[in-house]
């Protein structure tokens, strides 16, 4: 059951700064967890502190990440232009700032005396201003926000790509040979998931290449060996 909490509660990136495990007495209770969160936009607390700390790892693995990756497409000019506060706590590298944020998080956090995971106020105001930042920065940059229609438009094609194919049959589709037939892949959830969230998920665990190739080989010609006369 605490496996299976964890992985309910890990919803991506975490807003929090402080997470307290909220225990959860039984199956009929982690029933109704999971049945509640049909009906809300916030998950709780996981029911470990195990769970908590999962909770923190997305924006520790990203939040370094993506201000090289800016730096490195020109969205930012450099580690300069990361506001100063957040450099003096954090750091501008994505190493140090992963370092800095895990051992902030093992100084601050206590597993007995009330039992909470927590970044320090100080890590906390910077990781908030950090995050703003790279909202402005990098997720609203229009250099970014310019292309959303046209991978919206990539979603689509995939989608209805792979729909047709598991409603035609076409067990040669990749969503068949590289996701449904898998032999790891659940029996009990194929037959009772409807086709469209077949899809859903499939597209969902692409890798960002893996995506690209995806498309490009649902809209572009096939290469024909040889030549015409």
């Amino acid at each position: 059951m605490q496996v299976l909490d964890g992985i309910l509660c890990h919803n991506g990136e975490s807003d929090d700064v402080r997470i307290s495990p909220v225990p959860c007495p039984g199956w009929e209770a982690f029933d109704r967890k999971v049945a509640g969160y049909a009906q809300k936009s916030r998950m709780a607390p996981p029911m470990t502190l195990e769970g908590c700390v999962v909770k923190f790892a997305d924006t520790i693995a990203y939040i370094g990440r993506d201000l090289q990756d800016a730096e490195d497409v020109k969205l930012i000019a450099g580690p300069e232009e990361i506001p100063k506060d957040c450099r003096d706590v954090l750091g501008s590298d994505n190493r140090v700032i992963i370092d800095t944020l895990i051992h902030d998080l093992i100084d601050h956090s206590d597993a007995e005396n009330g039992a909470y995971i927590s970044y320090s106020h100080d890590a906390e105001r910077a990781l908030v201003a950090l995050r703003v930042f790279s909202r402005t920065h990098i997720y609203d940059n229009p250099k970014l926000t310019a292309e959303r229609e046209k991978i919206k438009t990539m979603y689509r094609t995939l989608f209805h790509r792979y729909l047709d194919d598991i409603n035609a049959g076409r067990r040669t589709s990749r969503i068949f040979t590289e996701f449904i037939d898998l032999p790891w892949v659940n029996r009990e959830y194929v037959a009772s998931t409807a086709p469209a969230g077949l899809v859903r998920d499939y597209i969902a665990g692409m890798t960002d290449r893996y995506f690209l190739k995806r498309f490009e080989e649902c809209v572009l010609p096939h290469k024909i060996e040889g030549s015409f006369r």
